[in-house]
């Protein structure tokens, strides 16, 4: 085994186990749909810390399995309280990915989070995803060397905004230390952990 890959399955195990054992700490899912969450965050940090990529197969198992989850839980009711948590996921992070910050398979990866946690949970559970995100990027730029590039671009951006009065973003160039992106999936479960052990207790 290669020392990256070493390194990438020691944080995909870690992430997800710390996010497995909130939501069993916590009394969330404590039924097989918890055994499905916890695969989901792993095989999510896992694929994207390797691969930069969070496949479809994966998502789409979380979303279906998800569905499957509200419904046998509360019926109808259940299951419409899954697609608006899916769809509350999708309308925060589809701006995001639109502006090229994110990649599908994150969005897809919160959509499945947020058919599993439901409407209510969003607000906190997204609140923390951001936050941890943010922090992530910026050490990682911080580490790489790559701020004061963003800053620039950034800058540059806010002025062809002003300028023309419609929204501007200079996408990074090829090669530079922004357009490798980092791997919001360790982010996402994180955030999943975050969420189960905080909440949003400061607005309540």
């Amino acid at each position: 085994m290669s020392t990256h890959t070493f390194h990438s399955r020691l944080i995909s195990t870690s992430a997800g186990v710390l996010a497995g054992l909130t939501l069993f700490a916590t009394g969330a899912f404590v039924s097989w749909a918890g055994v499905v969450v916890v695969g989901l965050l792993m095989a999510v940090v896992e694929e994207d810390v390797r691969h930069q990529r969070i496949p479809n197969r994966i998502t789409f198992f979380g979303f279906a399995a998800a569905l499957v989850h509200a419904t046998w839980a509360a019926g109808i009711s259940g299951l419409l309280a899954a697609f608006a948590g899916a769809a509350a996921g999708l309308a925060v992070f589809g701006l995001p990915f639109a502006m090229r910050w994110l990649g599908a398979g994150d969005v897809k990866a919160v959509m499945a989070l947020g058919a599993f946690f439901g409407l209510e949970a969003m607000p906190g559970l997204l609140w923390w995803i951001t936050v941890i995100g943010g922090a992530f990027a910026f050490l990682t730029l911080l580490a790489r060397g790559g701020f004061f590039e963003i800053a620039q671009r950034w800058a540059a951006s806010v002025l062809l905004t002003h300028t023309h009065l419609s929204p501007r973003y200079l996408v990074p160039t090829a090669g530079s230390t922004a357009a490798s992106g980092i791997p919001f999936g360790v982010a996402i479960a994180l955030g999943v952990a975050a969420y189960q052990n905080w909440g949003m207790t400061w607005i309540s």
